[in-house]
C-alpha cells in the first residue's frame, strides 16, 4: 500500500511540500539560535523518510543537518564524523538524481566542514600553503557548479570560502580579492547576508595590519548586516572581533561590553568556543585594568570550556595568559 502510495503524483508532490517546509522551519530554528529544536525537526522528517522507504527524499533533509553542524561546528567542534558522513551522502544523492543544485550545495557545505575541522584542529591561525587542501577543492568544485547555474548568491559564498583559505594560508593578495569580488557579486544580486562574511574578514585583515579605525568600520558594518540578516548563531564572533579592536584601540570599556555581549550570546546558544573567547578578552580588560586575581578567575573559566572543547589555539591562548599550557 505504501508502495504504491509513493508513486503517486499528488502523494509525492505534498510529501515534498513537507520535507521542504520542515527544512525551511528547521533553518529558521536554526537561525533564531535554536539548533536543538531545528535538528530534532529534522530528525523526525528523517523518520518519516525511512518509514516510508523513500531514500532519494532524505537528501534536502540530510543538506538541512549537515548545513547546521557545519555551520555551528566553528562553535561547538563536536561530530565531525557524522557531520561529514551525512554530507557527503548528501552529495551521493545529488549526484545519483542529477540535482546540480544540491550537489553544488552538498560540496559547499562539505567545504565548509573539513575547513573547520582543519581549522579547530590546528594550533595557529595561520597555516602552510598546502593547507585546506580538501576545503578548497570543495569550493572550487561548488563554484564552477554555480557558476553554470549562474547562481550569484552562490558563487559570492563560494567566493568567500576560497577567500578564507587563502588567507589561512597566508595569502593575503588572493584573499582580498576574493573578499572584494564576493561583495561585489553579493551587491549586483541584492543578496546583503552574502556580505557579511567577507566584510567580517577585512575588518581582521585590517586588525592584523594595524589599522585599527578601518577595522572598526568593517566591524561594525558586519555586525549591523548579520543583525540585519536575522543570523544569531554567529553574532558573539562580531561582538568579539569589535571587542578585539576596541581592546586594541584603548577602549576598554566598549571592549568589555562587546565581549560581555558575546558571551551573553555564547552562553544563550550553548556555544562554548565564542563563550571561551569571550572570556579570554573580559579577562584581558581586567588584567589591563589592573585587576590580576579577577581577570585569573576569567583565564580559568575559559580554560575549563577550552579543555571540554579540546582546540589547541585556544587553549595555548589561554595557556600564554596563565603562564602555562593550558
Amino acid at each position: 500500500m505504501i508502495a504504491t502510495c509513493i508513486h503517486d503524483e499528488a502523494f509525492s508532490r505534498k510529501y515534498a511540500d513537507v520535507v521542504e517546509s520542515v527544512c525551511a522551519i528547521a533553518r529558521s530554528r536554526f537561525a533564531q539560535g535554536r539548533s536543538s529544536e531545528a535538528r530534532d525537526l529534522l530528525r523526525a522528517a528523517m523518520q518519516l523518510t525511512t518509514l516510508l522507504g523513500d531514500e532519494p527524499r532524505q537528501l534536502p533533509l540530510l543538506l538541512a543537518e549537515g548545513e547546521i553542524l557545519a555551520a555551528e561546528y566553528l562553535c561547538t567542534n563536536a561530530e565531525a564524523e557524522y557531520m561529514l558522513r551525512i554530507l557527503g551522502r548528501a552529495r551521493e544523492l545529488a549526484e545519483e538524481a542529477g540535482d546540480r543544485k544540491s550537489l553544488a550545495d552538498s560540496y559547499h557545505w562539505l567545504g565548509v566542514a573539513r575547513y573547520f575541522v582543519e581549522f579547530s584542529a590546528g594550533s595557529a591561525v595561520n597555516a602552510r600553503e598546502e593547507s585546506y587542501r580538501e576545503a578548497l577543492d570543495c569550493h572550487l568544485k561548488a563554484m564552477e557548479l554555480r557558476e553554470k547555474l549562474e547562481d550569484e548568491r552562490g558563487v559570492s559564498e563560494s567566493l568567500f570560502q576560497i577567500g578564507a583559505v587563502y588567507e589561512r594560508r597566508q595569502q593575503a593578495d588572493r584573499a582580498l580579492d576574493c573578499f572584494s569580488r564576493a561583495i561585489r557579486i553579493a551587491d549586483r544580486a541584492e543578496y546583503p547576508d552574502g556580505k557579511v562574511e567577507p566584510v567580517r574578514h577585512l575588518a581582521y585583515h585590517a586588525l592584523m595590519q594595524g589599522k585599527l579605525d578601518e577595522a572598526a568600520q568593517y566591524a561594525r558594518q558586519a555586525l549591523e548586516l548579520r543583525e540585519k540578516s536575522g543570523f544569531k548563531p554567529y553574532l558573539p564572533f562580531d561582538h568579539l572581533l569589535l571587542g578585539e579592536i576596541r581592546f586594541q584601540a584603548g577602549d576598554l570599556e566598549a571592549a568589555e561590553t562587546h565581549a560581555a555581549k558575546a558571551h551573553a550570546l555564547a552562553h544563550e546558544m550553548g556555544y562554548g568556543r565564542p563563550a571561551a573567547s569571550a572570556l579570554v578578552v573580559l579577562g584581558d580588560v581586567l588584567a589591563r585594568q589592573g585587576k590580576a586575581d579577577q581577570a585569573k578567575e576569567k583565564y580559568n573559566a575559559a580554560l575549563e570550556l577550552a579543555r571540554q572543547l579540546q582546540i589547541p589555539a585556544l587553549l595555548s591562548r589561554i595557556g600564554e595568559r596563565l603562564g602555562h599550557g593550558g
